[in-house]
């Protein structure tokens, strides 16, 4: 039985999960503007290029505005234009050939072309694309620190990256919750508002639970490089879970139970039940502190 209940946690420990849109449209920011007629317009019809450029030129349009246009052509693309791909990169050659003329350099990567225009191209640069180009959205955020914009899509673009190409490391996801995510809650209502506000919950609220559910992934919730503190790791982890049952506090997007106070005595009880049992299981204490993790996260998880 009890190599059963093991095989289980390999198995429980190892899933993965996947993303299911290149980065460009899971960007969101179009779904923030659709009232804006050109951007509803292009995300399911298109744009001509002529009115394209005008938006991405334009002094009118907010920089938020500008990155929603540009999502939602390449949305329009990859969505409604399948198998036409090569239509976008013309879109993208025709900026860089004007922008590069416009200020006199053979590199649209080049320092005196200005930080909005460089975003822009690396965002085109990225269509059909799932490993955003990270560190160049660092480096226009270097030169943009109170953007909304780049911030967004910074935070954005790491989660995607952590989401999609399977990177749900423990090492991985502390680096961008404590020097990215973390910052981005606490700060983003205070930076400049190039772009509507909601682009925080669309871009960046929506995909955390994602982008940080372990999923029981053992790589994901301790540090693995540290195999003789996973033990200590996953008990901490445990009596988080029932101080989060215990204190009314609900998974993110979740909202409460109207019967929180009555299940949560319950089930506070027969997890304790459950590590009696555990505690006297014949098996390592590395497995009887995998078996506590599981329960009170299972528990947890179905309150």
């Amino acid at each position: 039985m009890l190599k059963r209940v093991l095989f289980v946690i390999l198995f429980l420990f190892v899933t993965k999960s996947y993303a299911d849109s290149t980065f460009l449209p899971g960007l969101q920011f179009a779904d923030a503007y659709e009232d804006v007629e050109l951007i509803e317009k292009t995300n399911k019809s298109g744009i001509s290029q002529n009115q394209y450029f005008d938006f991405l030129f334009s002094k009118d349009q907010t920089l938020g505005e500008k990155v929603a246009l540009i999502s939602a052509l390449a949305t329009y693309f990859e969505w409604y234009y399948e198998g036409k791909n090569g239509y976008f990169e013309k879109y993208t050659q025709t900026f860089i050939q004007t922008v590069t003329k416009k200020y006199n350099t053979n590199s649209i990567e080049d320092s005196k072309i200005p930080s909005e225009l460089r975003l822009f191209y690396y965002l085109m640069s990225d269509f059909d694309s799932t490993s955003p180009s990270i560190e160049n959205y660092r480096k226009i955020l270097s030169e943009l620190p109170k953007s909304l914009t780049v911030n967004t899509i910074v935070v954005f673009a790491i989660e995607y990256d952590i989401l999609y190409n399977d990177k749900k490391e423990y090492l991985i996801l502390k680096d961008a919750r404590e020097n990215y995510v973390n910052p981005y809650i606490a700060n983003y209502e205070q930076l400049d508002r190039d772009a509507r506000i909601e682009i925080a919950q669309r871009s960046v609220f929506d995909i955390l639970p994602y982008s940080e559910d372990c999923e029981n992934s053992l790589k994901c919730i301790c540090n693995a490089n540290e195999p003789d503190k996973i033990p200590d790791c996953l008990t901490s982890l445990s009596t988080e879970y029932i101080n989060k049952i215990k204190n009314k506090i609900t998974r993110p997007n979740f909202l409460e139970r109207e019967d929180w106070d009555e299940v949560s005595l319950y089930a506070v009880q027969w997890i304790e039940s459950q590590n009696k049992i555990i505690n006297v299981l014949e098996t390592s204490e590395y497995n009887k502190a995998v078996l506590r993790y599981l329960v009170s996260s299972q528990v947890y998880n179905d309150m």
